[in-house]
């Protein structure tokens, strides 16, 4: 069997969802995507990606839910891998590197929401909102990304 599929996907369809479960990991060969999280009732857009750039590596190796969403902003061909397919090949690793991977997962799961969270408090002062209102807000949502059970 084949781990490697490539992927032609239009432009404007969703690869990714945040929060779903997917260990599929993306390639992208041709076209341009977005990425991005969904924060108080908008999208905060971390990044573009082109030819080159993986999506997807932090459920492809962790299981955990999607970190962000990802969209088709041209039409693209992608190489697609699943860990669910592969799941044999990363269990055969050193112990030692799956620790490794297991954490700059964690870390980055965490720097990604502070960057969302500073990309957002950047939208809100460009806003007529007061300093304070932003400053709370922020305060708060770093709280509840450090301390998941205060949600």
């Amino acid at each position: 069997m084949d781990k490697i599929k490539e992927l032609v996907i239009e432009s404007g369809n969703l690869l990714i969802s945040e929060n779903d479960i997917s260990r599929k990991l993306y390639i992208l060969k041709k076209g341009k995507v977005r990425v991005f999280k969904k924060y108080k009732g908008g999208k905060i857009v971390l990044a573009i990606l082109g030819p080159g750039e993986i999506f997807g590596e932090l459920s492809f190796f962790d299981s955990k839910p999607r970190s962000a969403s990802v969209e088709a902003i041209t039409d693209i061909v992608v190489e697609c891998i699943d860990g669910e397919d592969i799941e044999l090949d990363i269990e055969a690793l050193p112990s030692w590197l799956k620790l490794v991977f297991n954490v700059i997962s964690t870390r980055f799961r965490v720097v990604d929401q502070q960057v969302a969270l500073l990309k957002s408090s950047s939208e809100y002062e460009s806003k007529d909102v007061s300093k304070a209102s932003v400053a709370n807000t922020i305060y708060s949502d770093i709280l509840s990304v450090h301390n998941p059970r205060l949600n």
